[in-house]
């Protein structure tokens, strides 16, 4: 039971790496499209230049898969589906999308990236304001019955 729960925990916290990790490396990829690279070299120079990190090593495996002569398409969705991560899938089928119909994959990734920071980001932060304010009322409710019932005048909680 315990190694399960340990193996589901480590997973998780990777999946938040790597959804943390995501814009950034977007944004990455997407300056170096727009400087001339291709997705390929992009990718291959993200995998040079950057560190550690458990994206990294997908975006690694990837490369090795497409030197393997699979196709770029292919190797994405091999790569989404051994992450797991949600953001990642709507960037392998915005990829795919503008290869296909001929579009800029840096103009669709840029997209992309600002949609998964918002996501990643902003939306946590609304709920933990959100959780926040929920915790005031029974606290307040608790903090007034008790300096009410120790002082002899009413106690204003309003």
């Amino acid at each position: 039971m315990w190694p399960l729960m340990w193996l589901r925990r480590a997973a998780q916290e990777r999946q938040e790496k790597i959804s943390k990790e995501l814009p950034y490396a977007i944004d990455l990829l997407t300056v170096a499209m727009e400087a001339g690279q291709d997705f390929g070299a992009a990718v291959r120079h993200f995998v040079n230049e950057v560190g550690t990190g458990p994206l990294r090593q997908e975006f690694a495996v990837m490369l090795r898969e497409t030197d393997l002569n699979k196709s770029r398409v292919e190797a994405m969705r091999s790569m989404a589906a051994r992450m797991q991560v949600e953001e990642f899938k709507s960037i392998v089928t915005a990829v795919v999308q503008s290869t296909e119909m001929g579009a800029s994959v840096a103009a669709a990734l840029k997209v992309q990236a600002e949609e998964i920071r918002r996501r990643v980001f902003i939306a946590p932060n609304a709920k933990q304001r959100a959780r926040r304010h929920s915790c005031l009322f029974p606290s307040r409710y608790l903090l007034c019955r008790q300096f009410s019932s120790s002082s002899s005048r009413p106690w204003p909680c309003g």
